[in-house]
């Protein structure tokens, strides 16, 4: 059968890539509503939606998406984080390109040991404009200093969400095609008989 969600009960709750499989396992076509086009605020639902894309696609499910922006558009600016480096220079003229310059008033991060609040935004670009010390590979020795508190590995999980975000253009891009609907129905018989 198929199942019809919001946006908000599929990826603005604690779900997982298990509860995603669940529901592909039992529903052939997710229909979602209200799919926002991501900022870079909202990293978390991004990744959640990136994870229920990957489980869609990799069980031939249809996902039927009502959304605010064409497929190629959804999470352009998450996108833009496989790119990030903190010693590239150009790295914060990178985030202000992809149109996440500014930061959604109510999603700020509040880092413990300094007294200002920072938007995922601000802290990738402090970052991106200071000094780094870390050595890829090299946590051992990394004392942080001159990356505005982002240390080497969140900037790899940021960069991870990036390639995610590209995995997930390119497979919602693949799911509009003959080729996978056909497989798509391929496998819904498959599983029926």
């Amino acid at each position: 059968g198929a199942g019809r969600f919001t946006f908000a009960q599929l990826c603005e709750s604690a779900l997982n890539a298990d509860d995603y499989l669940s529901l592909v396992k039992r529903f052939h076509t997710l229909v979602v509503a209200d799919v926002p086009r991501f900022s870079l605020e909202q990293h978390n639902e991004a990744r959640r939606f990136t994870n229920l894309v990957d489980c869609a696609y990799e069980h031939h499910a249809r996902l039927v998406l009502s959304a605010d922006a064409p497929p190629d558009e959804l999470l352009l600016p998450l996108e833009e984080l496989a790119n990030l480096s903190l010693s590239d220079s150009c790295a914060a003229d990178a985030i202000d390109s992809a149109g996440v310059g500014t930061a959604s008033s109510d999603w700020i991060r509040k880092n413990p040991w300094s007294p200002e609040a920072a938007s995922v935004t601000d802290a990738v670009k402090l970052a991106a404009a200071g000094p780094n010390d870390a050595e890829p590979g090299n946590d051992d020795t990394n004392t942080g200093s001159g990356v505005a508190g982002v240390m080497a590995g969140a900037v790899g999980s940021l960069q991870e969400s990036g390639f995610a975000a590209r995995r997930a253009t390119s497979r919602l891009l693949h799911m509009q095609t003959d080729e996978y609907l056909r497989a798509h129905r391929w496998h819904r018989l498959s599983c029926a008989a």
